[in-house]
């Protein structure tokens, strides 16, 4: 065990104890505060830490699966997943614990992201794979999750979060004893449950500078972790236009909303991880191109497919479609259709338990479980359907709910939520019930004819530029897809002979 002097000017500064963690130890006291000093395995300095490595494997092997579920499983393509986990595998042979575990897997969702569970868990979407231009860029965003997990940021994140219940449960103690306010144990239980959101800033630095060491080590060019940088954001202000959102904004779920890194942090975090050895330079992109080529690109029919205002689910064998002006969002869970403008939403789902009755009586018994007005039944497309609505005041004002449930299956249940503002309802009511009314059931035919896009690989050759945007089979600004995924900038073009990817 390490002995942690807190005294010691330079050891509390390497621990990075704030004001608030040394208020905490007092109330719990020193000695259990010292008792919980490691050493960070990837820089050597001492840390405060409550949790065992064992402990982080546990977590990691718990959250696996709902971090699978929440992104729509594993992409199944043995080879491309052997390709990207032979990655990893390079990059966390070359960390400070070589002899760790680590599950690298590839995430059947075209949100671009990446994340790290400790205990090794590492994880990149195939959206994020397709922006990709080479293996040294995906190699950049594994080692930095790699990083993550060997300086133990979550663990130490938990622990911080501990000892911050560990002082607040203190104070209570103390409140009840010593005459504080009344109400100090109720803000501690309060303060106690609340959760750390994201890495801090310093983290994420620490997580750059072990992505770039890990990269030169192997041989990669650590440059690549800026360059990817530059695609991401790429990325997020053509989605942006998309949208009809401002350039510089970004989606929840992307990658830039859970890393907002700038080049210049990641240039510092070269400078850093010290000199790069003189064969730290490959890109390897012809690899990476025959890597990804025909690769799923945007949703897969087994979780649904959006194409313009029409979700569509081959699995599941159902079709409906969306008032115009609203963005659909395809989520595992759920699809989710805003209307920005008009502050609507619709939210679809299903329930898969097995109910049997009225449908009235679900929706009040085992859905909402209150009381709706209008509560009535009906049919859509010769399927039994229920409907009825309630108004309820949000931290965002008064809203009118409206909910439908469509019966397919004792075992099936699809469910329409539609939320609007009071003065809209009536405008909205239209749109709403055309929506309601599309959805039907799928023949076998047409579920087997819902086909993935997928992403190809080609020689330039001696087609123009315009040909190839021509064949792009995406929804809306097929230039401007095509300039990204084959990491195109201002007056940047392809030689004769090199690759491009097309989306088909």
């Amino acid at each position: 065990m390490t002995e942690c002097n807190i005294w010691d000017r330079s050891n509390a500064r390497r621990l990075s104890l704030t004001r608030r963690d040394f208020s905490a130890a007092a109330a719990v006291g020193f000695g259990s505060f010292c008792a919980g000093c490691a050493v960070n395995p990837a820089t050597g300095d001492q840390q405060f830490m409550l949790m065992s490595a064992d402990e982080e494997r546990r977590i990691g092997a718990a959250e696996h699966p709902k971090i699978l579920k929440e992104f729509g499983g594993a992409y199944e393509d043995p080879n491309l997943s052997g390709y990207i986990a032979a990655i990893g595998g390079r990059l966390a042979a070359a960390s400070e614990l070589p002899d760790m575990r680590f599950t690298i897997t590839v995430l059947n969702s075209p949100i671009v992201n990446a994340m790290a569970l400790p205990g090794g868990y590492v994880y990149v979407t195939r959206g994020l794979l397709a922006l990709a231009q080479n293996e040294a860029e995906v190699a950049g965003v594994i080692g930095h999750e790699i990083g993550h997990v060997v300086a133990r940021h979550t663990a130490a994140r938990l622990s911080r979060s501990q000892l911050t219940q560990l002082g607040l449960i203190g104070l209570a103690v103390l409140g009840s004893t010593t005459g504080l306010p009344a109400g100090t144990g109720r803000l501690a239980n309060t303060l106690a449950s609340l959760h750390l959101q994201g890495f801090s800033r310093e983290q994420e630095f620490e997580a750059d500078t072990l992505g770039v060491r890990y990269m030169s080590r192997v041989g990669y060019d650590p440059k690549a972790m800026a360059t990817f940088l530059s695609q991401l954001r790429a990325h997020s202000g053509l989605r942006a236009k998309i949208a009809g959102r401002p350039a510089g904004s970004v989606d929840q779920f992307d990658i830039m909303a859970t890393h907002p890194r700038t080049i210049e942090r990641i240039r510092r975090a070269a400078d850093a991880a010290g000199p790069k050895p003189p064969h730290a330079r490959n890109l390897y992109r012809k690899a990476y191109q025959s890597a990804i080529d025909g690769m799923v690109f945007g949703d897969d029919p087994n979780v649904g497919v959006i194409r313009g205002r029409e979700f569509s689910h081959r699995a599941l064998r159902f079709r409906f479609t969306v008032p115009g002006g609203v963005r659909l969002i395809n989520r595992p869970t759920a699809v989710i259709a805003q209307n920005e403008r008009l502050q609507s939403t619709i939210v679809f789902d299903m329930d898969t338990r097995r109910s049997g009755g009225a449908l009235s009586r679900y929706i009040t018994r085992d859905w909402v479980k209150r009381r709706l007005n209008n509560l009535e039944g009906f049919t859509v497309n010769g399927l039994q359907a229920a409907t009825g609505w309630f108004a309820m005041d949000t931290k965002k004002g008064r809203i009118v709910a409206r909910l439908i449930a469509i019966r397919a299956e004792r075992t099936q249940i699809f469910r329409f939520l539609f939320i609007s503002p009071p003065n809209l309802t009536q405008r909205l009511s239209r749109p709403f019930r055309r929506t309601t009314y599309s959805f039907r059931r799928l023949t076998s035919q047409e579920a087997e004819s819902i086909t993935p896009l997928r992403l190809r690989v080609q020689k330039y050759g001696r087609q123009s530029l315009k040909d190839l945007v021509r064949r792009m089979q995406v929804e809306s600004h097929a230039e401007g897809w095509f300039e990204l995924l084959n990491g195109f900038t201002a007056g940047k073009r392809r030689s004769l002979g090199e690759t491009v990817r097309l989306v088909v």
